[in-house]
């Protein structure tokens, strides 16, 4: 049997500067927060170019985003606050 690499990214959490792991956070954590379905997280995060750490090689092995990551994605989606409008008037 060939190994066949998954379309996922296979490293591990790496540090930052000082040292520490990043918050991992999981697909169904994020689909409880934002109440959507899991493949619905994971085809935007997808598309905003958000890959997740993977710790297994298999199809359905362990993915974790890194909550920095998820929540700059979130802050960019957001985009800018929308206008305020002037309440209408009767004259």
């Amino acid at each position: 049997m060939t190994h066949r690499p998954s379309r996922a990214s296979h490293v591990v959490a790496p540090a930052d500067r000082s040292g520490a792991l990043p918050q991992l956070v999981s697909l169904k954590e994020l689909a409880d927060r934002f109440s959507c379905d899991r493949s619905t997280i994971a085809r935007r995060l997808a598309a905003a170019g958000v890959r997740p750490y993977v710790f297994n090689e298999s199809r359905t092995g362990l993915k974790r985003y890194s909550l920095d990551e998820v929540l700059a994605f979130v802050r960019e989606a957001k985009g800018p606050p929308a206008p305020q409008l002037e309440p209408n008037r009767r004259d």
